[in-house]
């Protein structure tokens, strides 16, 4: 029975002291809580200040923004109506100024035009000057050619031997624009600018050559082959004459042409022609034999539509 109490007693002071450490333990923690809450209490008194100082400021932010507010709005108030004001003067000032560009554009216009018509005069004399000195170089040429090139060509040789003394003739080779004529359905003729490439001058200039070369070739045979009276540098025209005469026609200097009279045979009929130049068949002419040259005879034949 004692061993009994005496170990009862034991668990009870060993009781004791875990709850007097116990007892500690919790009085520690709850006075930590107690200062705890304590600065818990401080900070949010801290921070009720602080947001009622917030609120005060957001308050007087908002009044602040309330006049600037009206302000603003009055002020722009303000600028439309110069805005408006300023719209309506630039408005005039365009009418005025559209007046004045119409009258300068019509004083442009007339002094161009009088421009135009002075530099057409000029260059209509400058032509007229530049065919008259034509015509003299031509004649000049004409005058000092020398018999040999009015032979006709034999040989192979002296044919190209002559073909080198041939004046090829100017052909352009500057950089200037291409002038192109264009005339519209109402008759008005637009006169435009074109600026071409290096290859597309290149292949103008080799066609130029070409074709002169062709007209040379052809000139130089009807005037050796085909019994023409043609002229060294002759041109079209006096390809056409030349045409003309052998069909029996004569040309006149202004172009105008009528046939020839010629003998009429009673076999057959030919193509005349009456004053108004209608044609209709009457008889056959007897026409002169030509000369052959060189064994080759040339018939033409000339039709006209009524």
């Amino acid at each position: 029975m004692l061993i009994w109490l005496q170990g009862f007693k034991r668990n009870l002071e060993r009781l004791s002291q875990k709850m007097g450490s116990a007892f500690e333990v919790n009085e520690k923690a709850a006075m930590k809580v107690v200062d705890e809450a304590d600065k818990l209490r401080v900070e949010k008194q801290v921070l009720e200040d602080m947001f009622l100082k917030v609120k005060i400021d957001l308050w007087h932010f908002c009044d602040y923004f309330e006049e600037k507010v009206v302000s603003f709005l009055e002020e722009m108030i303000l600028k439309l109506k110069q805005l408006e004001k300023m719209r309506d003067q630039i408005e005039n000032m365009k009418g005025i100024l559209w007046v004045n560009g119409k009258m300068q554009n019509l004083k442009g216009e007339r002094l161009n035009g009088n421009l135009f018509l002075l530099k057409q005069k000029y260059l209509q004399l400058e032509i007229k000057e530049l065919e008259k000195k034509l015509d003299s170089l031509v004649q000049k040429t004409e005058k000092s050619q020398p018999i040999e090139d009015k032979m006709p060509k034999m040989g192979g040789d002296h044919q190209k031997t002559a073909e080198k003394r041939v004046v090829k003739g100017c052909i352009k080779s500057g950089k200037g624009p291409w002038v192109v004529q264009r005339t519209t359905k109402d008759g008005r003729v637009i006169t435009r600018y074109r600026f071409p490439s290096d290859k597309e001058r290149l292949k103008n200039r080799e066609r130029e050559r070409n074709r002169r070369n062709v007209a040379r070739k052809i000139f130089s045979g009807l005037r050796t082959f085909g019994n023409y009276q043609l002229s060294k540098n002759a041109d079209t025209i006096d390809l056409l004459k030349a045409v003309c005469e052998e069909a029996g026609w004569h040309v006149e200097e202004d172009g105008t042409i009528y046939k020839k009279n010629v003998l009429h045979d009673e076999d057959g009929g030919y193509c005349t022609c009456d004053e108004k130049m209608d044609t209709y068949m009457e008889s056959r002419s007897k026409m002169h034999p030509q000369k052959d040259h060189d064994d080759i005879n040339v018939t033409l034949s000339l039709t006209l539509a009524s």
